[in-house]
């Protein structure tokens, strides 16, 4: 067999791989409403009618998925957990990915949306069991994010309810 350079012998292709080492980037963790940010909480009606507010990047291999939960405790479980869901990154043809857009390229084809408003009340209603108001009370909101290698990030911020003054503790 006669190779295209005029050699004989066995074509060999090469393939560079480079493997995705890093987690994805979850920046801007928030609770928003009507476009105010930093905000007090003072009952689980305030919280049900917030959003959580965030930004995740991946550009190696693409965002995959999101999973936050608002709990009573900074460990999740069952017990300790007042609200949760999960949703699929949001990804879109790359040729649709513009310079200015709150979206991220990860491949030469694919885009992936990076801004996400988690609405709390009408994604996953706050559990009954969630008494804020009338008490002091710290509460967690956590956001896990997958990238399309299986890498894993977590991200924290720590809300203490206050029937006079609420404050909001990144971590």
């Amino acid at each position: 067999m006669q190779r295209l350079n005029g050699h004989h012998g066995p074509q060999v292709s090469t393939l560079a791989f480079r493997p995705d080492r890093s987690a994805p980037r979850v920046t801007e963790l928030q609770l928003e409403a009507g476009g105010e940010k930093g905000l007090l909480v003072h009952s689980s009606g305030d919280l049900s009618s917030m959003d959580i507010s965030v930004s995740v990047e991946d550009e190696e291999s693409g965002l995959m998925e999101i999973h936050w939960f608002i709990t009573t405790s900074p460990t999740i479980s069952a017990a300790t957990t007042i609200a949760s869901a999960s949703l699929a990154a949001e990804t879109m043809p790359a040729a649709s990915c513009a310079p200015n857009c709150r979206c991220m390229k990860y491949a030469a084809t694919r885009c992936y949306k990076r801004f996400y408003d988690l609405p709390l009340g009408s994604h996953a209603p706050l559990h009954p069991s969630a008494h804020l108001s009338g008490h002091e009370a710290t509460i967690y909101v956590t956001l896990q994010a997958k990238n399309r290698a299986n890498l894993w990030t977590t991200s924290r911020i720590t809300i203490q309810v206050s029937l006079e003054k609420g404050t909001v503790v990144s971590g």
